[in-house]
Order: C-alpha cells, then sequence, then structure tokens
C-alpha cells in the first residue's frame, strides 16, 4: 500500500525496479614509507585560482604465505597536503586517507592512485642538503623518481 511516504522506502537500484540499491563506497587508507621524493608542481586554473599538487608512491610491506612482500601505492594530493609533504624525503612514513581514483591513458589502458584527502606524517625524514662546499646543487633524492616510475609507472 502507497501511503505517499517516500522516507519509508529503500532506495531502489537504478534499472531495477523492486530491487534494493546496493550501498557503495570508495575509501581507502594506506600506512607506509615514501619511496621517493614527492613531484611537486603547481600553476593556475583556467579561472586564475592558484593549484597545488603532489605525487608520490607509498611503500607498503604485507606478509603473503609466510614471505614479506612490499606493495607500490601510487598516491596524489592537492593544496594543503601537497604543501605538507613538498620538503618530505624519501623513507618518510605517512597515514594517506582518500579514495581510489581511475583514469584512462592513451585511450586503451586504467591506471589508478589513491587522491589523498587526508594526511597524516609519521616520521619525518627531510630532503637532505648538500653539504657545505661539495660543490653540489641538486637535492638528495633527485632522480630517484624518474628511475622508480620506470620500476613502478604511475
Amino acid at each position: 500500500m502507497d501511503d505517499g511516504n517516500e522516507q519509508d522506502r529503500a532506495p531502489q537500484a537504478p534499472g531495477r525496479p523492486g530491487k534494493p540499491a546496493i550501498p557503495q563506497e570508495n575509501e581507502a587508507c594506506v600506512v607506509g614509507r615514501m619511496v621517493n621524493p614527492p613531484k611537486f608542481r603547481e600553476g593556475k586554473s583556467e579561472k586564475g585560482s592558484p593549484w597545488k599538487m603532489a605525487r608520490f608512491m607509498v611503500a607498503v610491506n604485507r606478509t603473503y604465505k609466510g614471505r614479506e612482500e612490499t606493495d607500490f601505492i601510487p598516491v596524489v594530493v592537492w593544496e594543503g597536503l601537497a604543501e605538507a609533504v613538498r620538503n618530505a624525503g624519501k623513507g618518510t612514513a605517512l597515514r594517506v586517507s582518500g579514495r581510489i581514483k581511475t583514469y584512462e591513458v592513451e585511450g586503451k589502458q586504467y591506471r589508478w592512485e589513491l587522491s589523498g584527502e587526508v594526511l597524516q606524517v609519521l616520521d619525518l625524514r627531510p630532503l637532505a642538503q648538500p653539504a657545505p662546499g661539495d660543490g653540489k646543487t641538486q637535492a638528495a633524492g633527485e632522480g630517484v623518481a624518474e628511475q622508480q616510475e620506470e620500476l613502478v609507472p604511475y
């Protein structure tokens, strides 16, 4: 009997009349260490507002059938979170929560990454500064990101 009270009805699955909708959720959380210093980018949107973005990999260790294995999780963070990891170096321990984002590459291959919404630095390992008088201007870890991308693309 329809009494007109729609609040008492369960949500319906699209295209499946009479079938209840299945709740869906996209949440992910990883705790691990940065594989390489973040690649930091900034720019302006079409409307002229500034943006900041950082991409990096987080290594997460796990045990599978008695063996230690490592998963490499690609992460992207925006604005204040990007600024928070700007000077973080390889080995910095992080907890990142967010959602899994998928996207298409070259019209045929799908990639995924963790789009971070909450970030907690557990153990900061800042980028190393060159020793005085050594003549090096390259930041510690530079070049590692390019090598890592070849091994674990994202």
